[in-house]
């Protein structure tokens, strides 16, 4: 199966990190909703296996239905793509590696997509992604992640 990536949201963001990116035709062996895909230009999700230069595949939404998921956010202008993590007290803390943690509430925020998989640009090859990945990391380093039962300390 070809799918056709087109993008159109590049006019979104001034100084921002991530570049809209225009692809055309991947191929992929299963189907995925995409509407964007955006060129990764920092280190900040390399603990998902994100690399510079990697390409997410953005599928629009205007809220997230999972607890824990990568979302592309436009935030003071600026577009950025963060681990999405809603807390009990309905704060949002938008993660990244190697950056303090963004604090926001629902209304502050205008979440443009959700992540699911990313291209490796130099293989061609599409990955799925796994948002707890970082969160897990995050703990096993602060010693709080019990791997016997999986304990989430972080919702």
């Amino acid at each position: 199966m070809l799918i056709e990536i087109r993008s159109n949201i590049s006019s979104l963001t001034k100084r921002g990190l991530y570049d809209a990116y225009e692809m055309g035709m991947v191929e992929a062996n299963y189907p995925i909703n995409v509407d964007y895909a955006l060129q990764i230009n920092d280190y900040g999700l390399n603990s998902l296996g994100i690399d510079q230069g990697d390409i997410l595949l953005v599928e629009r939404v205007r809220w997230v239905s999972s607890p824990i998921q990568l979302v592309v956010a436009v935030m003071d202008d600026e577009m950025v793509a963060r681990v999405f993590t809603q807390r009990e007290d309905e704060s949002i803390h938008l993660l990244a590696d190697g950056v303090e943690d963004i604090v926001v509430y629902p209304d502050e925020l205008n979440i443009i997509g959700t992540c699911l998989y990313f291209i490796k640009p130099e293989t061609g090859e599409i990955k799925t992604i796994n948002a707890e990945d970082m969160l897990i990391k995050r703990e096993r380093f602060r010693g709080r992640y019990n791997e016997r039962t999986r304990a989430k300390a972080w919702i």
